[in-house]
């Protein structure tokens, strides 16, 4: 056996499980809630009494190193005697142990880190007792950000004595406290909001960091519609493109026949003029910005996306809210005139999409197939802007037939 082939324990390896011990949190948890941890008693793994006689040099240097530590003030070496038959009797270390706390910290350096998590964790234990179970679970966090503590401390006592304040972060007005830095530590304060606030103040509807606001009852920044109006008679005030808060989009019941909604802005930009329409910016997945349309209930909407497994999700999801919603320019005749503009759909969808017409569905099911290929998509830019003159050019016309029909 050579001395790479020995797994006796070294003054490094006693180190390194001292150091996987303090990252496990185990010292700092102990100081919130002492415990019998101490003494702390590594075991030590050395020669046996037939090492002793087979490896009698490698055993002798071994034992050598625990005999000339400069650092046994720190801790104590506990010895066991082995007798052996040709040797005699030997002193073998047999554990090492740390007697207390500060002289673990010292030996693997962390006194400084050690000090700063009992500052933090007094200054929030002191006004906010509640918080002692997140604190055993996050010990580090008060490491990291010890000058922030403080400040948040004062923003959840902000918080406790004004809940559902209405108002923007931006308009928090606490000394050293500004918007960035609540941004950065939004995670944190929720953690804390929700121990720290009775939970008729807390909307559980909202989650995550994107929900913080509307979750503790901040404002929030107002969602913005873009859309363009088709047909000069129905611009507002002599504009055509704009873009609006989503609730006065909503109250908006402008005097239109036809809403067109499309996922690329040079689509939209680009649409045809269309009598008695508008077109709307689309924002791909979600449309609650858009539940309080009531008036889109009684206009012809016709939408228009990618032809991939995504377009067709986000399809579904939006006639979920408008049932009436019709696509166009996503089937499959569109899908194989452009065989020359297809593209690889990274990441295509696995959702079971409930609100497709049955030749939608199963266009999705063969794109998500592979049927024509391996996850085939066609851009909604890729389609000549003729063939959307012409569409539209057929739209006028079954609305010119309507309203003859109604005349008559």
């Amino acid at each position: 056996m050579n001395s790479s082939q020995i797994k006796w324990s070294t003054l490094s390896q006693i180190k390194s499980i001292l150091v996987k011990k303090w990252n496990s949190g185990i010292f700092l948890r102990e100081y919130i809630e002492p415990s019998d941890l101490f003494p702390f008693r590594i075991p030590l793994r050395g020669p046996g009494s037939g090492d002793l006689s087979s490896q009698f040099d490698l055993a002798r240097s071994w034992v050598q190193q625990f005999l000339n530590i400069d650092t046994k003030q720190l801790f104590e070496i506990k010895w066991k005697q082995v007798n052996n038959r040709i040797l005699g009797q030997n002193q073998l270390p047999l554990a090492v142990i740390f007697h207390s706390r500060e002289n673990l910290l010292r030996y693997i350096n962390k006194e400084s880190d050690f000090k700063k998590f009992i500052q933090s964790s007094q200054d929030i234990l002191n006004v906010f007792p509640e918080l002692k179970e997140w604190v055993l679970k996050h010990p580090f966090a008060l490491i990291e950000n010890p000058s922030d503590v403080n400040r948040l401390i004062r923003i959840t006592k902000w918080m406790k004595a004004t809940p559902r304040p209405g108002i923007y972060i931006r308009q928090l007005s606490l000394p050293d406290i500004d918007t960035k830095f609540i941004e950065k530590h939004k995670k944190l304060l929720t953690e804390w909001f929700d121990i720290i606030l009775d939970s008729s103040v807390i909307d559980e509807t909202a989650t995550g960091v994107k929900g913080f606001e509307r979750r503790y009852g901040f404002l929030e920044k107002p969602v913005q519609i873009r859309f363009r109006i088709l047909d000069k008679s129905c611009y507002i005030k002599g504009l055509s493109d704009l873009t609006i808060r989503a609730d006065e989009f909503c109250s908006l019941n402008p005097d239109i026949d036809t809403i067109f909604v499309t996922e690329n802005d040079i689509n939209g930009l680009a649409f045809p003029m269309v009598r008695r329409s508008i077109i709307l910016f689309g924002r791909g997945y979600g449309f609650e910005y858009l539940e309080n349309a009531h008036w889109f209930h009684n206009k012809r909407i016709l939408y228009w996306g990618d032809i991939d497994t995504h377009g067709f999700v986000i399809l579904s999801q939006f006639r979920k809210l408008f049932p009436s919603v019709k696509s166009f320019l996503m089937d499959r005749d569109t899908l194989l005139a452009y065989r020359q503009y297809w593209v690889k759909e990274e990441k295509p969808s696995e959702a079971m999409p409930e609100n497709l017409t049955s030749e939608e569905y199963s266009l999705y099911n063969c794109l998500r197939s592979n049927l024509f290929g391996e996850s085939v998509r066609l851009e909604q830019e890729f389609i000549p802007f003729d063939r959307i003159c012409k569409l539209c050019d057929e739209i006028l016309n079954i609305n010119s037939a309507v309203e003859v029909n109604a005349d008559t």
